[in-house]
C-alpha cells in the first residue's frame, strides 16, 4: 500500500466520522448547549491572539484537509 492512499484513507474516514458525529448532535438537539459551552469557553480565553490564534488556525486547517478529502470522492 502506498503512503498517501494510506493517510487519503485516514482522512476519509475521519471525515466521515466527524460528519456523522456532528449529525448525531444536530439530530439530538445539543447545538445550543455547545454554543453556550463555547462562549463559556470564550470567556475564559485570554483576550490577547497569542494563544487564540494559532489554535484556531490549526483548527481550520485540519477542517480544510478534511474537505479535500471529501470533496475528492
Amino acid at each position: 500500500m502506498q503512503i498517501d492512499r494510506r493517510f487519503a484513507d485516514y482522512g476519509f474516514t475521519g471525515g466521515f466520522f466527524l460528519l456523522c458525529q456532528l449529525l448525531v448532535l444536530w439530530a439530538l438537539g445539543a447545538w445550543s448547549s455547545i454554543f453556550v459551552d463555547l462562549h463559556m469557553l470564550s470567556a475564559i480565553m485570554p483576550a490577547d491572539s497569542t494563544v487564540t490564534g494559532p489554535l484556531v488556525t490549526g483548527f481550520a486547517g485540519a477542517l480544510a484537509l478534511i474537505a479535500v478529502f471529501l470533496s475528492t470522492c
